[in-house]
């Protein structure tokens, strides 16, 4: 996860980076060492709301670096196709497995192992083909 999440973070750099120099270049088409070069255009800049579009990009850039963080698990995932997810549901089917044989164990124990045997046979083919065998008798 480390590789992709660094890759991740520093595409997002980049964007925010690139986002406060679009915002640095706009005010300095507005501004000169302070000053206001052009009335006119700063008025048509703060009246049709450009402080809000000036910064959109780099918010946009925090959010979507933000929510790239959240998902590089699944991006790793992608990534290397053997990912966790097969691991873990390997984990959980071996652990059923377990469960299930040590529900079959304490059953064996209370019973004495009679019904045990007769649910196994019952429930196998095994089982099937020998009372069909015990029925053609």
């Amino acid at each position: 996860y480390t590789f992709v999440a660094y890759t991740i973070i520093n595409i997002g750099q980049q964007l925010i980076a690139s986002g406060y120099t679009m915002e640095i270049e706009r005010y300095d088409t507005l501004l000169s060492n302070g000053t206001i070069t052009n009335l006119d255009a700063l008025m048509v800049y703060v009246s049709n709301s450009g402080m809000i579009y000036n910064q959109l990009f780099t918010c946009v850039a925090y959010v979507v670096t933000g929510i790239g963080v959240l998902m590089t698990p699944t991006i790793a995932d992608s990534i290397v196709s053997a990912g966790g997810a097969g691991a873990m549901t390997k984990m959980k089917s071996a652990a059923g497995k377990m469960a299930s044989s040590a529900k079959t164990a304490i059953l064996a124990a209370k019973t004495g192992g009679a019904s045990v045997a007769a649910s196994a046979a019952a429930g196998s083919a095994s089982g099937r083909v020998q009372r069909a065998m015990k029925k053609g008798k």
